[in-house]
């Protein structure tokens, strides 16, 4: 898929570097940015599992407070 990406002359002076330092393709350089961008996104999302799964009916953590009185972590 071919698509048109606007950027400022900086921006592209220092992609025009990199990729010659690199010895990349500018184009190939651009899709496997974008490749990491979105497969780093995806990774912060919340699975599917856990936003479909159904809530089960708990105690609130705070209602044990009274209970663990006396107790000493190091």
């Amino acid at each position: 898929m071919n698509f048109s990406v606007h950027i400022d002359d900086e921006l592209s002076r220092e992609l025009a570097k990199l990729v010659k330092r690199l010895g990349v393709n500018r184009n190939a350089f651009i899709a496997q940015a974008i490749r990491q961008a979105v497969e780093q996104h995806q990774r912060l999302e919340w699975p599917r599992e856990l936003l479909d799964a159904e809530p089960i009916d708990v105690e609130p953590f705070e209602s044990h407070r009274g209970k663990a009185r006396g107790v000493r972590f190091p």
